[in-house]
């Protein structure tokens, strides 16, 4: 919670003034559960900007994203998963420059409010014998830039949360990492609440007097959750 409000000034018979500064309010909250992992080369990423964004991403590079997808089990496998989730997230965002008063004659001048909430939920999800890459950029404002060294096989695209990265299968030329016969059975269960709440409070001021004046500043309040719950990830 950031506030900058909630001032008060009283010029009596000259002139009362409140000029209140931004306000920003960020909350994150990244919960990884039940993951289990064999044989395997798994990577998220996930990038929070808060506010605009001036320059470019550069990405590790081709031999990076190569090195990460050689990765693969042959046929003599058995996988058993029994994945249970209860997810339950409540976001609250308030972003608020008004509610001020100044005297008669007074002058009142509001800032900006800025309000957003994301919510991802990557729940039960099974990854056997292939490989994957997701990536999700949330930039909060306005991004100046480009996205540099993105390999062959990933493709990306603007969605509601930001901006994803997903790879495609690749087409043969993976060399199996285990030969013999695999047996894997994972059983998860999980339940997870998420409470998150992020206010930026700029307004509630009063100004009094002949010529009163309130000017309050921005208000910017965002607030991101990212749920990976029961993920079983096999060669």
């Amino acid at each position: 919670r950031a506030q900058t409000g909630g001032n008060t000034a009283d010029g009596g018979a000259g002139a009362g003034e409140v000029f209140s500064g931004n306000a920003y309010a960020s909350a994150n909250a990244f919960n990884l559960v039940n993951t289990t992992i064999v044989d395997s080369n798994y990577l998220l990423l996930s990038l929070n900007n808060f506010g605009d964004m001036m320059g470019d991403v550069v990405l590790p590079g081709v031999d990076f994203f190569n090195a990460l997808r050689q990765r693969q089990i042959s046929q003599e496998a058995t996988i058993l998963n029994n994945n249970q989730a209860d997810v339950t997230s409540t976001t609250d965002v308030l972003a608020d420059t008004g509610g001020n008063t100044a005297g008669d004659g007074g002058v009142v001048t509001t800032g900006d409010a800025y309000a957003s909430a994301n919510t991802t939920n990557i729940v039960n999800t099974n990854l056997v014998g292939g490989n994957s890459i997701f990536f999700l950029f949330r930039i909060f404002g306005d991004w100046t830039g480009r996205i540099q060294g993105l390999p062959d096989g990933i493709s990306w695209q603007e969605t509601t949360s930001g901006i994803s990265f997903v790879s495609e299968e690749a087409e043969g030329g993976l060399t199996p990492s285990h030969f013999g016969e695999i047996l894997a059975e994972n059983n998860n269960q999980a339940t997870l609440r998420n409470d998150v709440s992020a206010w930026a409070l700029t307004g509630n001021n009063e100004a009094s007097g002949s010529t009163g004046a309130v000017s309050s500043g921005n208000a910017y309040a965002s607030a991101n959750v990212l749920n990976v719950v029961n993920t079983n990830v096999l060669g």
